[in-house]
């Protein structure tokens, strides 16, 4: 069952709590129902913040926005290494057709996001200054993640 039709199914939640604290359901009933080129650039945006927001235990795109300011203003090497193999790994996620809501959770950006900002902590320690050789191991450690 994909999100969307867990999304259709349950009945509409009361909103007492203001609508962005937790898992901001009423963002992912949004854009569940929008079908657009354009809408579907938005969710991937929306899959890659809550992948982000996944480092901190938080299924919340604000949470995942909040962590690439931090990351964009101490560190803009271990956000570029970070974005990049996360969005490879949702890319590769959707090709492989992982199951819809652990791609709309984040949940398959978390281990390539990693594997980015702990590589570009690690390779010039470990094995010197980047070259080729080591973008292509950081690429192949986020393809292989996703195989299972």
């Amino acid at each position: 069952m994909t999100v969307n039709e867990q999304l259709k199914e349950s009945p509409r939640h009361d909103y007492s709590w203001p609508v962005f604290i937790g898992n901001f359901s009423i963002l992912q009933e949004y854009l569940s129902e929008k079908k657009s080129y354009l809408w579907s650039v938005v969710r991937l945006f929306d899959f890659l913040l809550r992948g982000f927001g996944q480092v901190v235990f938080s299924n919340n795109p604000i949470s995942g926005l909040l962590i690439i300011i931090s990351l964009g203003a101490t560190s803009p090497g271990t956000l570029l290494f970070a974005a990049s193999t996360g969005f490879l790994g949702l890319l590769l996620s959707m090709l492989l057709r992982d199951p819809q809501e652990h791609i709309a959770n984040g949940l398959t950006v978390f281990n390539p996001l990693l594997v980015g900002a702990v590589s570009y902590a690690l390779i010039p320690k470990v094995y010197g200054p980047f070259d080729s050789l080591s973008i292509l191991l950081i690429l192949l450690g986020t393809i292989f993640r996703q195989v299972e």
